[in-house]
């Protein structure tokens, strides 16, 4: 899961929360900041592809998220710490290039 499909997941946990139902793909680009449904649509399909959710074929207000909680905050967990992990490595390998060119 890429760190945008994470945030588009948060955004419609939180708009399913606060409202009872499913945010539209126009209200999913707008919590993102993003203008193209299209985008939207493929992170949507991204996170079904992932089984973070379902929604119906067609259906308005359909995304529905998957609670099969104990497999899915093992996964997110480790998308985590994988993320922090590259982040991490990316940013000694700069150090030391950076050190390098120094000296």
């Amino acid at each position: 899961m890429t760190p945008r499909q994470r945030e588009c997941l948060d955004c419609i946990e939180s708009y399913i929360d606060e409202h009872g139902y499913s945010p539209s793909y126009v209200e999913i680009a707008g919590m993102l900041g993003i203008a193209s449904r299209a985008a939207v649509h493929r992170h949507i399909a991204a996170l079904k592809r992932r089984g973070f959710i379902r929604a119906g074929y067609g259906q308005a207000r359909s995304i529905e998220i998957v609670e099969d909680a104990p497999l899915r905050r093992a996964a997110l967990d480790l998308i985590n710490a994988r993320q922090a992990a590259n982040i991490n490595e990316n940013h000694w390998r700069r150090l030391e290039r950076a050190a390098h060119a120094a000296s």
